[in-house]
């Protein structure tokens, strides 16, 4: 008997690499310039102490902890301490959570 395969053989070439023509420009360098050039750019607002002061006015008011808080708006406790210290850039859907809750204008 005779027990042969019939198949192609696969050759795997390296392709070459290819010559670049031109200046050779450096990534990081027009990079940099462009983020030197760019000073439109606003610095982030946080929440604010004042805000803050209104939060924790109005959760002490409830008689309420800052877990109590979280479980109630669905958020961790350290994200009401953010908002209660200032200390955090606002997202509206958690402001309009702590808005409802405590029916304050923030």
């Amino acid at each position: 008997m005779n027990y042969s395969q019939d198949f192609k053989e696969i050759v795997f070439k390296k392709d070459k690499p290819i010559k670049r023509t031109g200046p050779k420009i450096e990534v990081n360098k027009v990079i940099k310039q462009l983020l030197d050039d760019d000073d439109t750019t606003e610095p982030l607002k946080t929440f604010g102490k004042e805000n803050g002061k209104i939060l924790q006015n109005a959760r002490t008011a409830n008689k309420l902890t800052q877990e109590q808080v979280g479980n109630q708006i669905n958020e961790r406790k350290n994200i009401v301490n953010l908002y209660e210290t200032g200390n955090v850039v606002p997202d509206n859907r958690i402001v309009n959570k702590f808005r409802k809750l405590f029916n304050v204008k923030i």
